[in-house]
């Protein structure tokens, strides 16, 4: 578990910097999948409909959705077979070099493969607990990812690690 450094130790013209960078960053990581998943949605549907309706001289209502819906299963297609497996991780390699796509992707795609990934799911947390985080008194929900038994204060203790 990583602690984070607590703005009270920071000097109090830093404490509002702090501050608003952290909500910002903690923003955007909650808004940026959710936008650009959004925004790639409409396009979709917008191109494909003002694209069909060029091409037969009328709007045809609904068939964007239906493009939209094809676009996504050929993706899905891809991503599961060899040459998606290879182009996905070229865009991910390009993803974690640009300055600030590399703080926010990683993130992303770990909560995303957490969401929509039965297997990531099931291996990457195995229980859900309450701790006295981030000062007593006060109580986070965090994820078990891992557990230990150690015998190195003596009696047996079991360690665990969590994702907070």
């Amino acid at each position: 578990m990583t602690q984070a450094v607590s703005p009270s130790t920071s000097p109090p013209t830093n404490r509002v910097g702090w501050w608003l960078r952290r909500y910002f960053f903690a923003g955007l990581a909650a808004l940026f999948p959710v936008g650009v998943t959004l925004w790639l949605l409409w396009t979709i549907v917008t191109v494909a409909d003002g694209l069909i309706g060029e091409l037969f001289g009328f709007p045809v209502p609904g068939v964007g959705l239906v493009v939209m819906v094809a676009v996504i299963f050929l993706v899905g297609i891809l991503t599961v077979h060899f040459f998606g497996k290879v182009l996905f991780r070229t865009i991910e390699v390009l993803f974690n070099r640009l300055p600030l796509v590399r703080k926010i992707y990683p993130a992303v795609k770990q909560l995303a493969d957490f969401l929509f990934n039965e297997s990531g799911r099931q291996a990457a947390f195995r229980r859900v607990v309450l701790v006295q985080y981030p000062r007593p008194g006060a109580y986070s929900i965090a994820f078990v990812t891992n557990e230990a038994t150690t015998t190195a204060l003596g009696k047996p203790t079991t360690l665990l690690t969590l994702l907070i």
